[in-house]
């Protein structure tokens, strides 16, 4: 699950940081959110920005009897 965590200090200045996403799918994440602020003045990537998110899908096949 992502989740976004937004901190705004005495001065006004607002830090998201963003949990659970990985690549582009960040900025996706918080893409409304910072237009709505205004313009991005820095930003700061984590060390799994550039990991490729991985979906296992489990499948069950019934035999017939």
């Amino acid at each position: 699950m992502k989740k976004m965590r937004i901190r705004i200090g005495k001065e006004g200045k607002v830090k998201l940081d963003v949990e659970g996403a990985v690549g582009p799918e960040c900025g996706d994440f918080t893409k409304l959110f910072e237009e709505a602020l205004g313009d991005v003045v820095q930003r700061e990537l984590k060390p799994d920005h550039d990991q490729i998110k991985t979906t296992t899908h489990e499948q069950s096949h019934e035999g017939a009897s």
